[in-house]
């Protein structure tokens, strides 16, 4: 159920107070039996709070006590205390908390939008490694999100579990289970166990199923891109875009697969490099940081005969890797060596600018 924002305001309140006194070493039951009293009495907090003082009296921990409000505190509020309360935990109660009120607080503000608390939570969990599979299945449960966020949830859970664990694929999804994110985990284990034709066949059915879902398109894309055959991905990566113009990693991906391509004559090759360059330079206005950029940049520049500005991104990966030294090796070369007025010349000499200002902090 979602509440007014007079309770997520209180329950910031509560989470801080909260994480305050603990560090105090004050005992739980006095925490709670102080906040009772200062938490604005409109509001349900109070008598929440009246619950949690009995449910941790006899069961000791506060997640517990959570869950038994499952209408007032969110699936995912209570996992990230449970998960701080566990015998081995690595993840301190005073950080959860921490996060709790920050999400509590997120969720007043005149900017909150379901996409911007997904990625707070989603954040949470691979920060503090909390656990993909609890943790979306915690996530996916709150009542902030519609049936097609849900829909999404899914997806992505399905997608990290056949990447990260195709092993386990079969096991979480019943054979009977033909819904997208059974079939989309299938089809990710097929490919990361490298099982050429069956991974292609499953996406496929996928898109027969879904085909306007970005995501399977650059699914396909990858698989295509790895499995050697770059010029086939190239169709699949530009539905892709098609569909999702501002994915900056499809476009990304496009670029790889446009360097990675063979040519018949060399008019193609310099046709389709100008275009990866085109593609991969709006990924950087996105993306400055993403280093593999930076290094597909440097090999369409160098297949153009362009060394200067592929000596250019060379070094603005070597920055972003602290590789200095290489990074001012590269840019003296390109300022002793370019035109004048060259983009090249002035690109290198931002580098060397940045370089100086490094070594002096």
């Amino acid at each position: 159920m979602l509440l007014a924002r007079e309770e997520y305001i209180e329950q910031a309140y509560f989470f801080r107070a909260y994480r305050e006194r603990l560090e105090d070493d004050t005992p739980s039951q006095e925490i709670l039996l102080a906040l009772r009293e200062e938490i604005l009495a409109t509001t349900s907090l109070p008598m929440a709070i009246d619950i949690l003082r009995g449910e941790v009296l006899l069961k000791g921990r506060l997640s517990t006590a959570m869950s038994v409000l499952s209408h007032y505190f969110t699936p995912f509020q209570t996992f990230v205390l449970k998960c701080s309360e566990e015998d081995l935990a690595r993840f301190d109660q005073r950080t959860a908390l921490m996060v709790l009120e920050r999400e509590a607080q997120y969720r007043t503000e005149e900017r909150y939008s379901p996409a911007g608390l997904f990625i707070y939570q989603f954040e949470c969990l691979s920060r503090n490694r909390l656990g993909y599979a609890d943790g979306l299945r915690a996530v996916a449960a709150d009542p902030a999100y519609s049936e097609d966020w849900r829909t999404k949830h899914a997806l992505i859970k399905a997608k990290l579990k056949g990447f990260i664990n195709p092993g386990q694929v079969a096991w979480a999804y019943d054979d009977r289970d033909t819904s997208l994110p059974a079939e989309y985990a299938r089809a990710i284990a097929a490919y990361r166990d490298n099982q050429v034709e069956d991974s292609l066949k499953r996406i496929d059915a996928l898109l027969a199923r879904a085909p306007d879902n970005p995501y399977f398109h650059e699914l396909k894309g990858q698989m295509l891109l790895e499995f050697g055959r770059p010029e086939d991905a190239l169709a699949s990566y530009r539905k892709a875009l098609a569909i999702e113009p501002d994915a900056a990693l499809i476009r990304a991906a496009l670029g790889h697969a446009l360097i990675e391509s063979r040519y018949s004559n060399p008019a193609d090759e310099q046709k389709n490099m100008a275009q990866a360059i085109q593609e991969l330079e709006r990924v950087l206005k996105e993306e400055p940081r993403y280093a593999l950029v930076h290094r597909l940049l440097a090999t369409a520049y160098g297949r153009l005969g362009n060394t200067d500005m592929a000596k250019v991104y060379l070094a603005e990966e070597a920055i972003l890797q602290r590789k200095y030294d290489y990074a001012r090796q590269q840019a003296e070369g390109v300022v002793n060596a370019a035109s004048p007025d060259s983009k090249a010349l002035l690109k290198a000499k931002d580098v060397l600018s940045y370089l100086e200002v490094h070594e002096k902090e």
